[in-house]
């Protein structure tokens, strides 16, 4: 790619006008060639920097840089000097090289350039950054804060364990992505979705999602309700997919894999002969499939060996957890539809008309697309003309009325458009760090999710959560709070609950058993 072309897609990217194709082009030409992201992260951090000089009272801080001050970060405010939004700034290549001889020494990019893009970031278990973040600087802010996990499962029992790394302590909650390593012992782990897995030890283990664990080596029992029908065990060799079942998979790196049924039914996933692909076979009750050629695949055990390996199993007394329906903003519904779940019941006064439903908004440019299968965001009617300066609380409901109000965990990843001020469980405040995200250009996007656990407060029966999202104002060229200028505002929320039933008559329960030897 020619300098000229470069330049250009740089400068369309910094000013907000770059379609997908232009897009996918830059990204293409930053992974392929180390000057041209020596390029992009000099442009970008002189691009903050001009527009931080725009600002009333930044010049005084121009000095600084230039004797090579590398804290270029501006210092902690007042935060309703820090509620800025709205229109990013457009700045020509050539105005904006004009200032690197003076200053382009002590800018200092420490973001990597694919966060600096704003699209496909990578995502992982990484916790939110309490870094500050410069104003006009979307590449920092997308930088810095990462997609937080959700905790998916819970250590429920451990008898003689040694853990390889960080003791579990039990009823400790393990997050996506996290690993547990054992190197002797057994023990139980309750997973949200529906599942209870018996290790032995020695067993690795990563906890993928609340359906999907990846059994690095060692022994597992697995015993999955009928409500989560798909948990999937991954190994190197096979993924041991549940049909509504209890079986073991045994995993020994570099030689065998092997999955037995003891009930129900799996399907299990094997390498094919050719290409790669996959295959997969249906296993039933007293079945056996290994990776081992010389086995000749599936075998099956006697019906005894069953019951002796059922008899030396213990998936507790209580029953596995069970997912809470609550529901994420904007689910399965279409842009500009009314989100029935969800209402809101307070806003500035003179501006809001009275409790309403939230409806589903078309995406502004600057946030994460809507995805209707997962979440979207939700506001008022006339969301971009939404007052500055206020507060307006959402709203929700969702029932409890069997479940064991001490074994309820309860979490919410939020993206809110500046950000939240309170959340209230039935009327009782949660410890939640308030936060507004209101600097020039903001992108609200998915690295950040925000984390809050919601589960004090909880209730039996009907439970009501409420939310206050803080409006900001919309940023021009100079930093102006007085400005009464409307200012879109939106809500976006993930949910991850789940918890164990009550007994009730009737209902099934699993009998008490001695673990896994």
């Amino acid at each position: 790619m020619s300098d000229q072309e470069l330049k250009r897609l740089i400068d369309l990217w910094v000013s907000g006008r770059i379609n997908d194709q232009e897009s996918e082009l830059l990204q293409r030409e930053l992974i392929a060639s180390a000057a041209s992201r020596e390029l992009f992260r000099r442009y970008s951090q002189l691009d903050a920097a001009m527009h931080e000089i725009a600002d009333a009272g930044v010049m005084r801080r121009l000095s600084s840089l230039v004797r090579g001050d590398q804290q270029h970060r501006r210092p902690d405010r007042d935060a309703s000097s820090q509620r800025t939004n709205g229109g990013r700034r457009s700045h020509t290549f050539s105005a904006v090289a004009a200032w690197c001889v003076t200053i382009a020494a002590a800018l200092v990019l420490t973001v990597s350039t694919f966060a600096l893009i704003g699209s496909d970031r990578p995502r992982g278990p990484i916790a939110e950054s309490d870094a500050p973040v410069e104003p006009g600087a979307d590449s920092v802010v997308a930088a810095v804060i990462q997609r937080p996990p959700a905790p998916v499962a819970t250590l429920s029992y451990a008898e003689g364990v040694q853990w390889e790394q960080t003791p579990v302590q039990i009823g400790q909650a393990i997050l996506e992505g996290e690993s547990v390593r054992m190197t002797r012992g057994v023990a139980r782990v309750s997973v949200g979705f529906g599942a209870e897995i018996v290790a032995a030890a020695p067993c690795s283990m990563t906890f993928v999602s609340a359906s999907r664990v990846r059994l690095h080596s060692g022994k597992v029992a697995v015993d999955v309700a009928p409500w989560a029908k798909g948990f999937t065990v991954v190994t190197e060799d096979m993924d041991v997919v549940d049909l509504g079942t209890t079986f073991t998979v045994s995993a020994n790196p570099g030689m065998t894999t092997e999955a037995t049924v003891l009930k129900g039914m799996v399907r299990v996933n094997t390498p094919g002969a050719g290409g790669g692909r996959r295959r997969g076979v249906l296993l039933t009750e007293g079945q056996q499939v290994s990776s081992d050629p010389t086995r000749g695949g599936l075998d099956t055990i006697r019906p005894d060996d069953i019951v002796r390996i059922l008899g030396g199993l213990d998936f507790g007394a209580k029953g596995a957890y069970r997912p809470v329906a609550l529901n994420n903003t904007g689910v399965g519904l279409a842009e500009g539809d009314e989100d029935l779940h969800w209402r809101i019941i307070a806003g500035p006064e003179g501006a809001f008309e009275g409790p309403q439903y939230a409806t589903v908004c078309v995406p502004h440019r600057q946030y994460m697309a809507n995805d209707p299968a997962s979440s979207q965001w939700v506001s008022i009617v006339d969301w971009q003309s939404a007052a500055p300066h206020s507060v307006y609380t959402f709203a929700t409901e969702f029932d409890l009325q069997n479940y064991d109000l001490s074994t309820m965990q309860l979490f919410g990843r939020f993206l809110a458009d500046n950000g939240v001020a309170e959340v209230r469980v039935n009327g009782k405040e949660v410890p939640v760090q308030s936060w507004v995200d209101n600097v020039g250009g903001q992108l609200f996007r998915d690295p950040q999710f925000r984390f809050v656990n919601v589960t004090d407060g909880l209730v039996r029966g009907r439970n009501v959560i409420e939310i206050d999202v803080r409006n900001g104002f919309m940023r021009g060229k100079t930093a102006d709070i007085s400005r009464n200028v409307p200012n879109p505002m939106a809500l976006r929320v993930e949910w991850y609950a789940f918890g164990r039933q009550e007994r009730i008559a009737g209902m099934p329960h699993y009998a008490p058993q001695r673990l896994m030897k």
